[in-house]
């Protein structure tokens, strides 16, 4: 904070405020818990109980366990302090090496290497550390399944954590040692070997206790993150310790026994469908999965059943992937599940597609458990697969089969929103836009698409919906990014094609929530228009991937790839392709793998070609200083004018921006007059500035013994030295009666201030003392030079000061009545607050007057707006002599006008008013050399704190007043109250 810059003691409280508050959200958490942690209550909350150790040394004999007799939290704390020490251990060990490597050492790829270390920093924690475990965890038991080796330090467990921690804590302390070291000064060490210490003396001995801070500093923050890390470790170890589970939980597929029926089933008078009471086995008909069965000639409803068979469940429930459409579960005459509704006619809505978890009723074993299916989509029955397993596994099932796609989801969301920063800094590079908008959308699917996604929250519709849209929405997002890039030749097909499936998207969603159609009817039309515009779009790319640069042909095969995996797994869902799970979500781990190593490719080129320049820059550098050096053998003296005249530019550019900062010509002068001296310098003289009467007072002299061969004073009327003008320096002789004559080779500058009521003034008067001077000058460098970077200097001194002038006029222009010369409403307004404010801070009285002329509408209408006018410039000054300098006197609009009058009691208020009344009644209007008779005023008078509990409402009881006035009569005075 710039302490000249005036500030307000509101704005100086303010900011205290602030810091006060700040700190105390800092304080206070911890404040509460110390607290608390004494209250002697159940639970370490309000009420207050009493003071008790009981939270600390409590053995649980009353119900309370402390804290030191807790043996589980000790534990805990134990192992989290052991993990935090090898975490500290290895993480600082790490950033020495790091540091040394990438700040002492030069080698290929080095910057691709340093921004691999950042990636942690970038990457959230969350994705990291399931991504490290999944991928130890998973190779451990790849290994063990198809070797038999245990891989046990892969395993879930310390050594896991610690590695998953060092990750990114050891990025950070790279970073702080490196800090350090960067500031080294490598010629210590060399200095250690020139006296004979080998490298690792050097090391010990100069370089490691310079680093010992920031390897302390490291510590003790690797240590501290490691440790409070507690909670998010304990769930990282949760999910750890549940990945055999995930790995290896128990499920028995149904693959056999399946009978299907077409049709629907009547109903009993209870309820219940006659077709699940009935055997009839001639009317079933087998099938190898209950899915699509053979002659469905348009039907909508089909049944299917299947015997279960026993197994050793705890909590047993059928789990099936997927249903087209709605569905109903019978045993035993009982109906134990349902999803979507059916109508009377068996029929009903599209309801989304989740995984269902029927719990399965005891003594299901040889019972044929019945389903009822409805679908008006291309396929109908159930999807996927469908397995007995207890309820606990399929939740731990479920988390399995979703972790990678979530995490893959997590990654491309990442890149993403790298992506739109890049386009939002870079906006006429539209592809960030177009590469984010896919990244997003595809990560949007997976998530939506993946069954954990109803554990977060079992709204399947929505979800389908999503799905729905981020699916549709690919085809849009690549065709953008192909069109940005086959600008140069007019890709039309393109550009129709993402225009199309934006409209159908649009449509699609529209009318499946308008309810025109079921949003699962959207699914195969875009699936056949997305295949045509996949062929369209690799025809056109195909004929100019040749001229595509590389990272756009690489980006190009990942989408290949990508979009390969969708027409898989699109021909899986229309039943062309047996089930099974299509590893989509890989694809977009491959794109989003293509973007990273682009932009580490395009890092690596980018500091490749800086290297590259720095080098050619040093060698220019070396060129220019090579000539340089063989000019200022030659030139010596200019190479030192031209260092003086950059000092004087800077001084010069110094000056001129504080005088850009100053509120008006008097404190930009007084400025200046401080300033002169530096930027005349090694030049003596004197500054003269415009006072009354066109005398020029001298205000500043400098450089000069006593006395000073400089007049005290200028008279314009006896005229003014003329400006110095090249190419000869003129004489000037003082007038007669002046102090005493400049000598010869005095300088001269006029300082010309341009305003737009007076024009070019010539505000100033610079006199400087060149004799000596030039004479050097003129033999070395010419005094030409000089004389033109003065007068320069001086021109644009002008020109700020002019600039400043202008503001000054206009502000005063907007705070002043152009006709009255009164200051006007807006000023008013904001200088009534600031006294409303002073007066109640300060408890001084506060009074406001508020003046209407009488009958001046039908006062205008006789005589003239001119005459008007005339009439309102005199009550104006009469106004503006019967007030304090201290009052404000302000015209507040038409023929009101207002007064504030601070430290003013309602009795001087009361007086002012009367003779302000009597004032004005007493001068006649002329206008033209004609008397048009007197004017009255009636006035509307309000005192704080008599009138009002606060300052600003005596505004509006002043013109209560004057209404009360202008009832009884005008011409008069009324106080409010």
């Amino acid at each position: 904070m710039i302490r000249s810059v005036p500030r307000s003691r509101l704005f100086d409280s303010l900011y205290l405020a602030y810091l006060v508050a700040f700190f105390v959200y800092l304080a206070l958490p911890l404040l509460v818990t110390a607290v608390f942690a004494f209250n002697d209550a159940p639970f370490p909350s309000l009420p207050w109980k009493g003071f008790t150790l009981d939270w600390y040394f409590a053995d649980g004999s009353e119900g309370r366990t402390g804290l030191f007799h807790d043996d589980g939290l000790l534990t805990a704390l134990w192992v989290s302090a052991k993990i935090a020490f090898w975490v500290t251990l290895v993480s600082v060990a790490l950033g020495c090496v790091n540091a040394v490597l990438f700040e002492r050492v030069q080698f290929r790829g080095k910057e691709f290497l340093y921004l691999l270390m950042l990636l942690p920093l970038v990457i959230p924690g969350v994705i990291l550390g399931v991504s490290i475990l999944v991928f130890y965890s998973g190779m451990a038991n790849d290994v063990s399944s198809a070797w038999g080796i245990e891989l046990d330090l892969f395993r879930p467990g310390m050594t896991l954590v610690v590695v998953g921690q060092v990750t990114f804590i050891a990025t950070l302390s790279t970073l702080v040692i490196a800090a350090r070291l960067r500031k080294f000064d490598p010629q210590l060490e060399e200095a250690a070997l020139n006296l004979g210490a080998t490298p690792l003396l050097a090391w010990f001995t100069v370089t490691l206790p310079w680093l010992l801070p920031s390897i302390f500093g490291a510590a003790a923050m690797a240590f501290l993150m490691s440790f409070i890390s507690l909670l998010r470790l304990s769930s990282v170890l949760l999910l750890v310790f549940l990945m055999p589970a995930l790995a290896n939980g128990a499920s028995q597929p149904v693959t056999q026994g399946w009978e299907y029926r077409w049709g629907d089933s009547p109903f009993t008078s209870e309820g219940v469908p006659q077709w699940v009471l009935q055997d009839a086995p001639e009317k079933w008909t087998s099938i190898g999965f209950p899915s699509n069965p053979p002659g469905r000639e348009g039907r909508e409803n089909v049944w299917f059943r299947v015997t279960l068979p026993a197994g050793e469940w705890q909590e047993p429930v059928l789990y099936i992937f997927s249903v087209d459409l709605i569905v109903q579960v019978w045993v035993d005459g009982e109906k134990i599940y349902q999803y979507g509704e059916f109508d009377a006619e068996g029929r009903g809505r599209f309801e989304g597609w989740p995984w269902h978890e029927i719990f399965l009723p005891e003594g299901y074993e040889g019972k044929p458990v019945y389903f009822r299916v409805f679908s008006n989509y291309t396929d109908i029955g159930l999807w996927g697969e469908v397995s007995i397993m207890d309820h606990p596994d399929l939740v731990l099932y479920i988390l399995k089969n979703s972790l990678e796609a979530l995490v893959i989801a997590g990654f491309a969301t990442l890149i993403a929103l790298l992506a739109i920063i890049f386009a939002l800094l870079q906006t006429e590079k539209k592809t960030f836009a177009s590469i984010s908008l896919f990244t997003l959308a595809s990560a949007l699917m997976l998530v939506s698409e993946s069954q954990a996604s109803l554990l977060i929250a079992y709204q399947p519709l929505m979800w389908d919906y999503l799905a729905a849209g981020s699916y549709y929405m690919l085809p849009v997002a690549l065709a953008l990014l192909l069109e940005q890039w086959l600008t140069n030749h007019r890709p039309w097909l393109i550009n129709l094609i993402w225009k199309v499936h934006l409209v159908y998207l649009v449509g699609a969603l529209l009318g499946a929530l308008a309810g025109v159609f079921d949003l699962s009817s959207t699914f195969p039309p875009f699936d056949a228009l997305f295949l045509v515009s996949l062929v369209i779009i690799f025809a056109v790319v195909l004929r100019r991937i040749r001229r595509m640069l590389r990272e756009q042909q690489i980006l190009l095969l990942a989408f290949g790839i990508f979009c390969g995996l969708l027409i898989v797994d699109m021909a899986v869902a229309h039943g062309v392709l047996p089930w099974g799970r299509v590893p989509v979500s890989w694809g977009m781990l491959l794109f989003s793998l293509a973007v990273v190593v682009i932009s580490l490719w395009h890092y690596a080129g980018t500091q490749e070609a800086l290297k590259r320049l720095n080098v050619s820059l040093e060698e220019k550098v070396a060129e220019r200083t090579a000539k340089a050096e063989a000019l200022a053998r030659r030139e010596q003296a200019r190479v030192r004018m031209l260092t003086f005249e950059n000092e004087k530019n800077r001084i010069l550019g110094d000056v001129l921006t504080e005088l850009q900062d100053c509120l008006g010509l008097k404190q930009a002068f007084g400025l200046l007059v401080r300033a002169l001296p530096d930027i005349c310098s090694p030049l003596k003289g004197a500054f003269y500035q415009r006072g009354s009467s066109d005398r020029y007072d001298r205000v500043a002299v400098w450089g000069f013994s006593r006395p000073v061969p400089l007049p005290v004073l200028l008279d314009a009327r006896k005229g003014l030295p003329e400006p110095s003008r090249l190419p000869q320096l003129r004489q000037w002789h003082g007038a007669e009666g002046v102090d005493r004559e400049v000598e010869s080779a005095t300088l001269c500058f006029w300082v010309n201030v341009e305003s737009a009521s007076a024009g070019n003034v010539t505000e100033g008067i610079l006199l400087l003392e060149g004799d000596g001077v030039f004479d050097n000058a003129e033999s070395e460098y010419g005094s030409a030079r000089l004389l033109a970077a003065l007068d320069q200097a001086i021109q644009r001194i002008s020109i700020t000061l002019s600039s400043i002038a202008l503001r000054e006029e206009l502000q005063k222009f907007s705070y002043e009545d152009g006709l009255t010369g009164l200051k006007n409403r807006r000023y008013f307004d904001q200088l009534f607050e600031h006294e409303s404010a002073v007066a109640q801070r300060n408890d001084l009285p506060l009074s406001l007057l508020i003046i209407d002329i009488d009958h001046f509408k039908k006062f205008n209408d006789t005589y003239g707006h001119e005459a008007g006018d005339n009439a309102l410039k005199i009550v104006a000054g009469i106004l503006q002599k019967q007030f304090r300098e201290s009052d404000l006197v302000c015209r507040y609009g038409g023929e009101e006008f207002v007064v504030v009058m601070p430290g003013a009691t309602s009795e001087a208020a009361m007086d002012k008013a009367s003779q302000l009344s009597s004032a004005v009644r007493d001068v006649a209007i002329i206008h033209r050399e004609k008397d048009l008779g007197a004017l009255t005023v009636s006035v509307g008078v309000a005192s704080w704190p008599e009138s009002g509990e606060k300052p600003l409402q005596i505004l509006t009881l002043a013109d209560r007043a004057l209404y009360r006035a202008k009832e009884a009569g005008r011409n008069r005075v009324e106080v409010f109250g």
